[in-house]
């Protein structure tokens, strides 16, 4: 009977070891950055970590993800690009940062990326790479993106050779057999690019400086607003005067819009999140409660009082059931300190409750009975046989981690728009338009008295153009 006993004892304390888990406090650790397979985040060492958020730590910048991740490379921020360095870097980057063969400027204060600006002797254009061997307005930077102080840029201009003149454009070239309009006038140029002057080319005239003359007589021919000749224009020599109005008109520069950069669509891949967790079965705990009691007074036989320990409650062992529970764990596993139980005979004093097996040890140096006798409890004065759930060992029990995905592997996509640049064809200019007409003597003398009270000047100045403004001889008024 007491073998069957001992071997249900042994079956009960195997599945107390299976079962018991949790018992261990989990201990607390260091603040530490920690790492699976969707990547690095930092632990606090209460267990948090940062969540979409910068953060320092140990002197560096770094930036979080809504689940608490690490970011890395490239980052827009409120407007502003941030360079973050490889996968297993992160730190915020400042200082000029050499990205996929492009060189970046990151300002030192806060980290930011720097677009459209000189950086010292270096250019950044809208994207913030750094130029290289083009005109950034009047200024030339090399291969390797610095400015090329001696290097100016090619201008269209008038060279004369001798008493002939030439229009040499930006690009060295230069226009023969043809018309050009430079600076507001006309100009006409031979098959070896001289520009003419003071001669007829088909129904316009160049004059001595070589633009073409409009709105004038030249000799007996009138040429209109637009330079050509006007056969049946007649000059009157003696009832009319030319006269020229001068308008100046500002036009605004002119420019256009060039593409810096096509609209592109960037992909960012994004591994399959997940994490570890195991599962820690329930369990029994179990506990030695002690017995309970007060001393009271007694008389005994020989008439003297003495005191003796009364026991009011037993001694005896309190098991509980532990719910089992999932927790995070690493790619091994969960692993806890575990102490392991088994059932037992043991000795149980008759007056208590209390296990005295140890007491009947060889060396044991104490015996609960004695014990109890010297305090004049004569209620634990027996012993009894009874089987009872005891630890025996604490083993460390691992328990196996399974991988729970959060979020399936994706691409993300970022729409960029085009980038421009205004461009200036022509700067601001400043346009003079002198227009002839012929106004009679009398028209003439009105326009110039124009706005006055000054009538009695007009019969005078009649006479006197009649007389002096228009004499009767050969050439026009």
């Amino acid at each position: 009977m007491k073998n069957k006993m001992l071997k249900k004892g042994l079956a009960i304390g195997m599945s107390a070891f299976l079962l018991a888990s949790s018992l261990a406090p989990v201990s607390v650790q260091a603040a530490s950055w920690k790492q699976n397979k969707t990547g690095w985040w930092w632990q606090e060492d209460n267990g948090s970590y940062p969540v979409s958020q910068w953060k320092v730590i140990n002197g560096k910048w770094y930036a979080f993800d809504e689940r608490g991740y690490m970011r890395s490379g490239w980052f827009l921020s409120k407007g502003k690009w941030y360079y973050l360095g490889a996968a297993n870097d992160g730190s915020m980057k400042t200082g000029w940062q050499l990205v996929n063969g492009s060189w970046y400027y990151m300002n030192p204060g806060n980290g930011d990326m720097a677009a459209n600006q000189w950086i010292g002797n270096y250019y950044v254009g809208g994207s913030g790479a750094m130029l290289t061997n083009q005109w950034i307005g009047n200024y030339y930077v090399d291969e390797s993106g610095k400015w090329v102080p001696g290097k100016t840029k090619a201008t269209a201009q008038w060279i004369q050779s001798g008493n002939r003149w030439w229009y040499r454009h930006a690009d060295g070239g230069y226009t023969r057999n043809g018309w050009e309009l430079i600076n507001g006038s006309w100009y006409y140029f031979d098959n070896a690019g001289w520009m003419l002057s003071n001669q007829w080319i088909g129904n316009y005239y160049v004059g001595g400086s070589g633009a073409m003359l409009t709105d004038t007589w030249i000799g007996d021919y009138y040429v209109d607003a637009s330079g050509k000749w006007v056969p049946d224009a007649k000059k009157d020599q003696h009832t009319h005067k030319w006269v020229a109005e001068t308008t100046v008109i500002t036009h605004p520069a002119e420019t256009h819009q060039e593409l810096v950069k096509e609209a592109w669509t960037e992909e960012i891949p994004h591994e399959e999140e997940g994490h570890y967790e195991a599962t820690v079965p329930g369990h029994w705990e179990y506990e030695l409660v002690p017995a309970e009691g007060h001393e009271e007074e007694y008389e005994t036989i020989y008439g003297t009082m003495d005191k003796r320990f009364v026991v009011t409650k037993r001694a005896y062992t309190k098991s509980t059931w532990v719910e089992p529970k999932t927790v995070e764990c690493n790619e091994i596993g969960y692993e806890v300190e575990t102490p392991m139980y088994r059932q037992e005979e043991r000795i149980i004093c008759g007056g208590c409750g209390l296990d005295v097996t140890d007491d009947y040890k060889e060396g044991s140096t104490h015996d609960h009975l004695e014990e109890e006798a010297m305090k004049g409890n004569d209620n634990c004065g027996s012993t009894y046989s009874d089987y009872r759930m005891v630890q025996y060992d604490t083993r460390n029990v691992m328990y196996p981690a399974t991988y729970v995905v959060d979020k399936e592997k994706y691409v993300e996509k970022i729409q960029h728009d085009a980038e421009y640049k205004t461009v200036v064809d022509r700067d601001k200019w400043t346009e003079t338009i002198t227009k002839i007409y012929a106004l009679n003597v009398e028209q003439f003398s009105n326009k110039i008295f124009q706005g006055t009270n000054r009538f009695w000047l007009v019969p005078f100045l009649y006479h006197f153009l009649q007389k002096y403004a228009c004499p009767a001889d050969p050439l026009p008024c």
